[in-house]
């Protein structure tokens, strides 16, 4: 999904790209409340309280341009997916869910159950030490949200239509501290409620991207990869970018090699908890579900990424490999996600 952003009144074109694992429905930890500076917008921003039944009827596709690449596709469920409700307690810590176990992926460089807000920067400092950093890229404004944390979930409520889905991130864009990742198996436990009315900018989103190009603000090429992305039809997106500057032209990026976005046709009930899940090896991005496969993506330096619906060019998407990714969570107004726990498990 595009979405323009504005840096120096110049447009850029970027993409901004529950059921699960080990935890209980129901806990009982101390409730802390962060909150962001106050906005001017003059809607509240409300508790999320039970989420709604989705509609009998999908809303249609909004957003033109999806690639129709699923080479693994699932029958399509008539109910929340398996693990929708199985509680995840393991003696001894989480274990590496099988599509990291099975990759070689059990060391768990990252994690955050939410039992406290002191791993959120939240005044914005980006001194070292947090897990997630509230200071913005590009030298956008600080964020008009409120992010709670409370009985271990945190929630992520935009105040305004501005978010263009980052609130956190797991490196500060204005001093560099925190976690970047090269290869990893990314996974959240999530759920939010169906799209709002009228249509927002923004979306439940859990993704990452380069950490040179938003430190450095560097005029350079650079990768983009969202673990997931909801359509406004409740359909689940997985997107590889190759992101790659147009010559002589400041900050504009040319998005004819943008794009490799698969995305699994069925409709999902994203208001249970289910775990999203992307799997990077070298020239290869798998996407999950409830720790079921959906969607793939392969690409080499030497050849055509397949699928190629595009007809992209040899190389293409094959900058991913030599980035290092930091994680970004965000969402739309009135659209509130609800975050149970994020891992990252590596060699």
């Amino acid at each position: 999904m595009l979405v323009g952003l504005i840096l120096a009144g110049v447009i850029i074109g970027v993409t901004v790209t529950m059921g699960g694992r080990d935890r209980p429905e129901e806990d009982n930890h101390s409730v802390v409340v962060v909150t962001a500076p106050p906005s001017s917008d003059s809607d509240s921003a409300q508790p999320l309280g039970p989420l709604p039944t989705p509609p009998t009827a999908p809303q249609p596709l909004g957003t033109p341009g999806f690639l129709g690449a699923s080479p693994v596709v699932p029958s399509a469920p008539t109910s929340p997916l398996p693990g929708a409700t199985k509680p995840s307690a393991t003696p001894g810590g989480p274990k590496p869910p099988p599509p990291a176990a099975q990759a070689g992926y059990s060391r768990l460089t990252l994690s955050d159950e939410f039992t406290s807000s002191s791993t959120v920067d939240v005044a914005g400092t980006g001194k070292p030490g947090f897990t997630w950093y509230t200071d913005q890229p590009f030298g956008w404004p600080a964020p008009r949200a409120e992010v709670k944390v409370a009985n271990s979930t945190l929630t992520i409520l935009p105040r305004a239509d501005d978010s263009i889905n980052w609130s956190l991130s797991t490196v500060s864009p204005k001093t560099n501290a925190g976690q970047g990742f090269t290869f990893a198996y990314f996974e959240a436990r999530m759920r939010f409620s169906n799209p709002p009315q009228p249509k927002t900018r923004g979306w439940p989103s859990f993704w990452s991207i380069g950490r040179k190009m938003v430190v450095q603000r560097a005029h350079i090429r650079y990768a983009e990869l969202d673990f997931f992305e909801v359509a406004d039809n409740n359909s689940f997106i997985g997107s590889v970018h190759d992101w790659s500057p147009k010559a002589g032209t400041d900050f504009q990026f040319n998005d004819s090699m943008n794009r490799a976005t698969a995305r699994d046709p069925h409709k999902y009930d994203f208001t249970p908890w289910h775990v999203f899940g992307c799997l990077w090896q070298p020239g290869r991005v798998r996407w999950y579900l409830d720790d079921k496969q959906l969607i793939e993506q392969r690409y080499s330096l030497s050849g055509v990424p397949v699928p190629n619906a595009e007809g992209h060019p040899v190389g293409t998407y094959s900058i991913l490999d030599q980035e290092q990714m930091m994680v970004i969570l965000g969402t739309a107004k009135n659209w509130p996600l609800q975050v149970d726990w994020v891992r990252v498990w590596q060699r």
